[in-house]
């Protein structure tokens, strides 16, 4: 093969590799840029928690990851006195584990889905951006007016309306009597 030939190849595949590298800044550019929704899944939702908020980027689901129990007797108070009681939840693509009194617990799939842009508005999608364009965000939406967003990724700790959430990687068992490492958020409270 001659000189000529092989720099007629390498050329080629290095157009070829700019043209990849072009497409997909493209796409991620046109994703961004969509067209914005009639409403917005976060601040147009209404939505509002007490305790720290999973939000799934990919689905707009949020599950709120409650600590104590709301008391029957007032509506929309907790109850801190209620304990020693398990709940289990599903909510933005995850299980939802409440240890009343004492935490509420998620472990994160290993799989991040990409944010699916369509379902926000344009100063919510700059928000999200600031921690992530992956999997999931932690929310606090006591006061939607003033929407806080943390990353939900493993290293982060954050205090949320008396609530503190800490994202981290734990070992559990696994089946059939192995050991298998997982990311959790964990929230406990007050």
């Amino acid at each position: 093969m001659s000189n000529t030939s092989r720099k007629r190849i390498v050329l080629g595949a290095l157009i070829v590799a700019c043209a990849l590298c072009v497409g997909i800044a493209v796409r991620g550019e046109l994703r961004r840029n969509a067209p914005e929704p009639e409403h917005c899944v976060l601040c147009d939702s209404g939505y509002t928690c007490r305790a720290p908020a999973l939000l799934n980027l990919a689905t707009g689901e949020i599950a709120e990851l409650e600590v104590y129990a709301l008391d029957p007797r007032l509506p929309d108070e907790v109850d801190k006195t209620r304990t020693g009681f398990m709940r289990l939840s599903y909510g933005a693509g995850v299980q939802v584990c409440m240890d009343a009194g004492r935490s509420a617990s998620v472990i994160l799939p290993d799989k991040q889905e990409p944010i699916n842009y369509a379902l926000y508005c344009r100063s919510c999608r700059a928000l999200l951006e600031t921690v992530g364009t992956k999997g999931y965000a932690l929310l606090d939406l006591h006061a939607p007016e003033t929407l806080a967003v943390y990353p939900a990724r493993e290293g982060t700790e954050c205090a949320i309306n008396g609530y503190t959430a800490v994202v981290h990687r734990k070992t559990i068992a696994a089946y059939p009597g192995g050991q298998t490492e997982v990311v959790e958020v964990l929230v406990t409270g007050e």
